[in-house]
């Protein structure tokens, strides 16, 4: 039974501001009649997302009777419903914010006067990769370049990596926010968020609960993240009413969401992560251990309500390995040892994508909007995977999965990313399922093969992020010809027309308006406006207006 506490006012809102879209937006058609040849994933069009909600906790006296009121933007929606309040906690206090720079570290010298690979975070340790000019997008890490393990950032143009975290004990996870907000967690299980750590509430017992998954939500307004006491001993009083998945706010308040119940039986349900938002960022799909095992469930923001997606059908506890929303949000696309599985979210309904029969070991299925299927896939044997494991597309209407790399990793993980346009892909390739570091390489749509490795080292955890970031200096690229116009709202008044080349100073965004990424800059005089990050050219292709420059 879900713990509930109604100590504070939930507001919840209809975001003004629209999530960016990374792939093109649709109904996901689940059957597409021509079979489709690498680049796989049709060009992203300019459509923008559905309004996330967003909730704001009130730090007023209590209320006897909670309201909501939802706002949409530009138009205003309609009346809806007062939504049922989820559980909330004291917010924690939010301390002055210092920011700390990571130190820069010299390369290890060999004794000859030569740098030792994959040393140190000066720029003389990193070498260009032959080849290869840029990433198809900014690019954060795990990296052990600086000792411990840190966020890294490896900026668009294959400049030197910024080290993003400072902490003593290492990172071992992490997410960043669209506008550069990062969050992290240590080994032990302590978070820090935008520089500052963050402090959960004790149980009752004065236990300190460990934070075992952080996800940002599409518009970065909201940070989700689950709190779990060690040592836990069967009884859901072991939680204090503390553990489950939680919500924070940009200044500092939390709301709890949904408990976890230690209950034995049927009502235990131990939430454990990872966390992934739906695009729209109303929800989000959340790991979770069950009697039975473990499962993923949906967890509205607004009402905290937990939705199943598991049934003792199609879908029993311990089915699945993973889950992922499909690009548009339209489905969840489950994987396990020999299947991967679209499910439709609100009424389980199951369309199997890859049958049992194709004697493949399925690991990481992901859906893009045009139907197109990915995973990490081997040979299947009664006991697992029975051979190299590689990456596979499925084409809606193929008739089989196509391995579009060599083999990877046979014993270890494998980590994958692609790009807008199904065209590159980042993998990392773990040795064995435990390794936090692995080797890292950006397969091109002609099949070639890049090794990261001489820039980076051995990697972690990658994730694309934010092209630039507030405090960055950009440049503007344009045609020839033709220049960028900086206006003073995101679509609003042209306030000057900035030349190819020209340098400006990133102060804040990003804003979604009319499908495209705004971003807000000061220009060398000193004139401040917003500024599009990129524009979809005439064959039908991102280019970058906006480039860090390092």
């Amino acid at each position: 039974m879900r713990h509930r506490a109604l100590s504070l006012l939930l507001l919840v809102m209809v975001g003004a501001t629209l999530a960016g879209c990374t792939f093109a937006r649709d109904d996901e058609p689940l059957v597409v009649t021509a079979t489709l040849s690498i680049p796989l994933i049709t060009p992203a069009t300019a459509t923008p997302e559905a309004p996330t909600l967003a909730a704001v906790v009130s730090t007023d006296s209590p209320t006897p009777a909670p309201t909501a009121t939802f706002e949409a933007s530009p138009s205003p929606a309609p009346s809806t419903p007062t939504p049922d309040l989820p559980p909330s906690a004291t917010p924690t206090a939010v301390p002055t914010r210092t920011v700390l720079r990571p130190p820069t570290v010299l390369p290890l010298d060999d004794g000859s006067g030569q740098f030792v690979p994959d040393t140190g975070n000066n720029p003389a340790a990193f070498q260009p990769v032959p080849g290869l000019e840029a990433l198809p997008e900014t690019l954060y890490f795990l990296s052990e370049q600086a000792g411990q393990a840190q966020v890294w950032r490896l900026p668009y143009g294959l400049g030197f990596p910024d080290q993003l975290s400072l902490s003593f004990t290492g990172v071992s996870a992490f997410d960043v926010a669209p506008d550069g907000k990062l969050a992290y967690l240590a080994p032990d299980g302590s978070m820090v968020i935008d520089g500052l750590p963050f402090l959960p509430p004790n149980t009752a017992d004065g236990r300190l609960p460990h934070v075992t998954a952080l996800a940002w939500s599409p518009a970065g307004d909201w940070l989700a993240y689950v709190l779990s006491t060690p040592d836990v001993d069967g009884s859901r009083a072991a939680g204090q009413g503390v553990d489950g998945v939680w919500i924070r706010n940009a200044e500092g308040q939390t709301v709890l969401l949904s408990a976890s119940d230690y209950t034995p039986g049927e009502g235990y349900r131990h939430f454990t992560g990872p966390i992934e938002w739906r695009p729209g960022g109303s929800e989000f799909l959340v790991r979770l251990d069950l009697e039975g095992g473990s499962a993923y469930g949906r967890v509205d923001i607004a009402t905290g309500a937990l939705t199943p997606v598991w049934n003792a059908a199609a879908l029993p506890p311990g089915s699945f390995e993973t889950a992922h929303w499909s690009i548009n949000g339209n489905a969840i696309i489950t994987s396990g040892a020999p299947e991967a599985l679209r499910v439709e979210p609100d009424t389980l309904g199951v369309q199997t994508l890859v049958p049992a029969d194709r004697s493949l070991w399925i690991e990481d299925a992901q859906q893009f909007a045009n139907g197109t299927l990915t995973f990490v896939g081997a040979l299947r044997s009664e006991s697992g995977p029975a051979g190299p494991k590689r990456l596979y597309l499925l084409s809606p209407g193929a008739d089989s999965p196509q391995a579009v790399t060599g083999e990877l990793s046979t014993e270890g993980t494998v980590d994958f990313l692609w790009d807008d346009f199904g065209e590159q892909v980042l993998i990392v390739t773990y040795a064995a399922p435990d390794d936090l570091m692995g080797d890292a390489a950006l397969r091109r749509i002609d099949g070639t093969l890049y090794d990261l490795g001489p820039l980076t080292g051995p990697v972690g955890a990658p994730k694309w992020g934010p092209h630039v970031k507030s405090g960055d200096t950009a440049r503007v690229q344009a045609t020839q010809g033709e220049s960028l116009n900086l206006r003073a709202q995101p679509g609003g008044q042209i306030l000057a027309q900035l030349a190819n080349g020209a340098r400006v100073t990133v102060l804040g965004g990003p804003r979604q308006f009319e499908g495209l990424r705004w971003w807000q800059v000061r220009t060398a005089d000193g004139i401040a406006g917003w500024a599009a990050e990129s524009v979809t050219g005439s064959d039908g292709r991102r280019q970058w207006t906006l480039l860090p420059t390092g």
